[in-house]
């Protein structure tokens, strides 16, 4: 069965606590959309987000590691965020226009909100 292959990144994220930009990348069409993390090998080596557009709740169904959500106001402005959320969870913000995927711990980072504010400064967000 093609779910039970889809678990996301489950290795530890090597990049955490390192300074360097952070990329975006927006899920898109319904498939992207509808797997989320469940389709990535692994964080990669560099710092990344993915990006929920017209998205105001996300869910952990099928991940096998907790995750960062960061919910995005209808103009880019961080309005909330939830650290550490399980697997199998779901999340919402109604206020939200966006929602960002991070690896867990993202948030607990001393500059996470100013890493984040600079990704979405360099990056048209399309609402």
């Amino acid at each position: 069965m093609i779910f039970a292959r889809l678990r996301g990144p489950c290795a530890p994220t090597s990049w955490i606590g390192q300074p360097g930009p952070l990329r975006i990348r927006v899920a898109k069409g319904f498939r992207q959309r509808f797997f989320g993390l469940a389709l990535w090998q692994s964080w990669g080596d560099s710092p990344c987000a993915l990006m929920f557009t017209s998205c105001c709740a996300i869910h952990t169904f099928g991940l096998c590691v907790p995750i960062d959500a960061i919910f995005l106001n209808k103009t880019g402005r961080i309005c909330s965020f939830v650290s550490n959320l399980a697997p199998n969870r779901i999340a919402l913000d109604r206020a939200a226009g966006a929602v960002l995927e991070l690896p867990a711990q993202y948030c607990r980072q001393e500059h996470w909100r100013n890493q984040v504010e600079k990704a979405l400064s360099d990056w048209k967000m399309v609402a």
